[in-house]
């Protein structure tokens, strides 16, 4: 992860910039760790899409360019009596100097939208259908000529609709060329004319920024609120309970999801005053939010063994710290490719295909182990408080739980046109509340935290023998007590 940082943060791009869109930009790195070595660097869904044409494009050719959802005018009773709900300008360049000649061929701009009878009709024969059979199932052709090419005309093109929000698609498409050139640059800009200072954005990320903000101000303030507890509570002062490390544990989670949702906020900031936003700065977005619900499955596995409350014990521990790193790094992964990918789907990769569905498969599994490892804890604790502790603990990481099957039927049940916006909203509820439930358990009345099992990693760097205190024993000696937490 350090590595694709650096590499995303510090690596020129040849024949690329990243422009407004997170579009088709085939941006090649100069090198890359082996996790995406071979991935083209893309920037995808929003309102600028940028690129070169395919070099010494010869006889028939299509590239796929990529899509943006356009709003719809709720008041229009007909087509002709709608307004313009949305924009798009094409132009094609020639950038190389060199007189351009098409061999006779044509170059057309194909505009599909998402009726079955268009783009679900074309996708499915994309790869072998003829360029006719692609010209006659696209809603609008607009052919490129070279003039257009030489000068660099800018095509408007007005859109309409008055029955709901349509995803369009982008492609350019060569017939019969006999095209040897090297810098044939294309540029295509959407907007959403009904959104004012939105209106970059395509409506499927429309008001995110709302989001993330509210979002930013829960986590902030009850991280703050959980810190500030953990300093003033009379349960335990020496040592302090802040230095306990699921309190630890709570901040982190906080921090990283107050970080994630701040990265989201500086991208969509960008992206709606000057039209570029951050691809960097978004992918931090996503690596803080995967910390922050890695965190969450740690915590909520180590609490349901009695880990550091009233045992040092976790059984089969390589076993359980591997799987919550292999869920980590296949969310990562996912994320990875969904930022990296220019898709033709309107589906979200994290809970599509098999990889979304192993990511799935392993946090149920997750949770299954947490319920086993809870019950076995309450009927093995004898402390009455305990046990409501760990009752109240199944209890509310169950609900945290029920949510995964529920975001995967929103992606998949939900509107195209709202789906990304229901299931980032409803991921950052539910981690939001999940945090909620933990603090109240660890911060609460019911907290089972108290100066016998909390310690200092500061003191244990220091002597491999815990203190008497705290009912610390030589780690060394192999033996397992009744009394007081040992580490």
């Amino acid at each position: 992860i350090a590595q694709v940082l650096f590499v995303l943060r510090f690596a020129p791009m040849s024949h690329c910039r990243v422009t407004r869109s997170r579009t088709c930009l085939r941006c090649r790195l100069p090198f890359v760790s082996a996790l995406v070595s071979a991935m083209l660097l893309r920037c995808v869904d929003a309102a600028f899409f940028e690129g070169l044409l395919p070099v010494q494009s010869t006889g028939d050719f299509a590239e796929f360019i990529g899509k943006f959802c356009f709003d719809y005018d709720k008041n229009g009773t007909t087509l002709e009596e709608s307004q313009i709900v949305g924009t798009l300008e094409w132009e094609v360049m020639n950038e190389g100097g060199h007189p351009l000649n098409l061999g006779g061929g044509k170059l057309y701009v194909l505009l599909f939208d998402d009726e079955r009878s268009a783009w679900k009709k074309a996708q499915k024969t994309w790869a072998n259908s003829t360029c006719e059979e692609k010209r006659q199932s696209a809603s609008l052709v607009s052919e490129i000529s070279s003039e257009d090419i030489q000068t660099g005309t800018l095509h408007p093109i007005l859109i309409q609709e008055r029955l709901r929000p349509r995803f369009w698609y982008f492609t350019i498409v060569g017939c019969g060329l006999e095209l040897n050139h090297d810098f044939i640059r294309y540029k295509l800009h959407a907007t959403n004319e009904l959104w004012g200072w939105q209106k970059e954005i395509s409506l499927d990320h429309i008001n995110l920024f709302y989001v993330y903000l509210g979002f930013t101000i829960c986590f902030c303030m009850s991280g703050m609120a959980a810190g500030w507890v953990s300093i003033m509570s009379p349960a335990a002062q020496d040592p302090p309970l802040r230095e306990h490390p699921y309190i630890q544990f709570l901040v982190i989670s906080y921090s990283a999801s107050a970080l994630s949702c701040i990265a989201f906020l500086i991208h969509y900031g960008m992206f709606v005053h000057n039209g570029y936003g951050s691809l960097r700065i978004r992918f931090l977005g996503v690596f803080f939010g995967i910390a922050a619900n890695c965190v969450l499955y740690l915590m909520s596995m180590l609490a349901s063994c009695g880990w550091a409350i009233n045992n040092a014990a976790l059984p089969y521990r390589r076993y359980f710290l591997a799987l919550i790193s292999v869920i980590g790094a296949v969310q990562g992964l996912c994320e990875l490719h969904a930022e990296t990918t220019i898709t033709q789907s309107t589906q979200i990769f994290t809970y599509a295909g098999s990889v979304g569905a192993l990511m799935v498969v392993l946090k149920i599994f997750v949770f299954l182990w947490f319920a086993f490892q809870v019950r076995n804890s309450y009927l093995d604790e004898l402390d009455g408080r305990r046990q409501r502790f760990y009752k109240y603990l199944g209890f509310g990481i169950g609900a945290w739980a029920i949510t995964i099957p529920i975001t995967v039927l929103l992606a998949f049940k939900v509107n195209p046109w709202l789906r990304y916006k229901v299931v980032a909203s409803a991921d950052l509820a539910a981690r939001f509340v999940a945090l909620s439930v933990m603090t109240q358990i660890f911060c609460g009345p019911l907290s089972p935290l108290s100066s016998e099992n909390i310690f200092s990693l500061r003191h244990m760097r220091e002597s491999p023998v815990a203190r008497s205190k705290s009912g610390w024993t030589n780690l060394d000696d192999g033996e397992r007590g009744s009394g007081p937490l040992r580490f």
